[in-house]
């Protein structure tokens, strides 16, 4: 658990609109930052003072099973949250930086954040994507987080991006699937990465649902009324093509094959994922 480079991009990234106020952070995070950066605060062994003075935190408080890096609140993040102090407490930003794959029950877990997060405020993750086995418990997809950061569970503004390790640069947004396709992701094309996730709490929720987005669109469209919706879509369209002009389905025809073609282009060129420049990025 650590606030790295890409950590601190991100956190950069999420606060350019509002400061962080009020921090709570899942386990005490240590300043992996190096040299890189001037500063008193740099210099820290912890990222308490760094949050403070580069991102307008009023306050940092910090939640761990153990007292071992002196924590302000001893919690087991796997269970509901006992700590009478903890719990009457509502943060405006919530920081889970390297935490959450080290928890075995991470459904309990994203709850308790979820709860202890304010109304308008911010939920912040710097999770391992691929090629971490062996790091933690848990890699993350960005599926997870679409889900659970969803309107129905209290949530909008989700935004997801793949961070490869090696390359500080360069982060490839994920984009919310769409009719019933998946976002599936090969570690191969992100060698040791990051999943990088900010979401807004618009409203409180008493009960919480995930759901993978393919299935759920499965299940709508096997439903009577849209089944036969869209078998009569299909009469039309069988009909209409038949009309059309040998010029025009030979037409057709080199755009359907221009967009099979578009199948071998570069895999961050794919309907889910953007490719983004971290500096560009930080400057809107």
């Amino acid at each position: 658990m650590g606030l790295d480079e890409t950590a601190y991009s991100f956190i950069r990234y999420c606060s350019n609109i509002k400061p962080l106020d009020r921090v709570l952070t899942l386990g005490r995070q240590t300043n992996n930052l190096g040299s890189f950066h001037k500063g008193s605060c740099f210099q820290a062994e912890y990222s308490e003072q760094i949050l403070i003075d580069q991102f307008r935190a009023t306050e940092v408080c910090s939640v761990d099973a153990s007292s071992y890096e002196d924590c302000t609140f001893i919690q087991d993040l796997n269970e509901k949250w006992t700590n009478v102090d903890l719990i009457r407490e509502k943060y405006d930003t919530i920081l889970d930086i390297g935490t959450l794959e080290h928890v075995f029950n991470v459904p309990q877990a994203l709850n308790s954040i979820a709860d202890a997060c304010k109304v308008d405020g911010t939920i912040i993750h710097v999770q391992i994507f691929s090629d971490f086995c062996g790091h933690g418990l848990w890699h993350f997809s960005p599926e997870l987080f679409f889900g659970w950061y969803s309107e129905k569970n209290g949530f909008a503004g989700t935004e997801i991006f793949l961070a490869p390790l090696n390359n500080l640069k360069t982060w490839y947004r994920c984009l919310p699937p769409r009719n019933g396709g998946r976002c599936e992701l090969s570690g191969r094309n992100v060698p040791q990465s990051y999943v990088l996730v900010k979401t807004t709490k618009l409203h409180h929720v008493d009960s919480r649902v995930c759901y993978q987005s393919d299935y759920i669109d499965l299940w709508a469209r096997n439903s009577t009324s849209v089944a036969i919706k869209r078998t009569m879509a299909s009469n039309r369209l069988i009909l209409k093509l038949k009309q059309i002009a040998p010029r025009k389905l030979k037409l057709l025809t080199s755009r359907i094959v221009c967009k099979l073609s578009n199948l071998n282009a570069p895999w961050w060129r794919h309907s889910c994922i953007q490719r983004v420049y971290v500096k560009k990025l930080l400057e809107n």
